[in-house]
């Protein structure tokens, strides 16, 4: 588990949210409520599916965006579209309905939990759904590279 969890806020901004997951070379983030409980999770995913949804789609990674419904002469409103999206805020596009974990669960438990809902880091949470920690695929598959078989 990662105890050294990156996060967000529910009012984060999207292009703060892009340049964390940038910077980080990470796919996703809890989102954390000012009583450090997780409200939801906000993926590369899903800022491309609200992206979509505004008909603005990545041009390569976060480097740039075009619109398919624009004409490259039409920047202002390729602008003004790309600034909409950029400042929406988190709670508008992150996934609600997350799974979380015990610190007491297992690694059989977390692989099950991963393979069954095809997700990718689950938080880790104590009784009062504190955010602890995080566990990603990663985190898994380096597990197993130092267990000796």
């Amino acid at each position: 588990m990662n105890s050294d969890v990156l996060s967000v806020s529910p009012d984060t901004a999207l292009n703060e949210v892009i340049r964390i997951l940038a910077e980080n070379k990470i796919s996703g983030l809890p989102v954390i409520d000012e009583t450090d409980k997780v409200v939801g999770m906000i993926t590369e995913k899903d800022i491309i599916g609200y992206s979509e949804k505004l008909h603005i789609i990545p041009l390569i990674g976060f480097s740039g965006w075009v619109s398919p419904y624009y004409e490259v002469s039409d920047e202002k409103s390729l602008k003004e579209e790309i600034g909409i999206l950029l400042s929406t805020k988190a709670n508008e596009v992150m996934t609600e309905s997350i799974i979380s974990i015990s610190t007491d669960a297992s690694w059989h438990d977390i692989v099950f939990i991963m393979r069954e809902n095809a997700i990718n880091r689950i938080p880790v949470v104590n009784k009062e759904g504190k955010i602890m920690g995080i566990i990603t695929r990663a985190d898994l598959l380096n597990y197993l590279t130092q267990k000796e078989i």
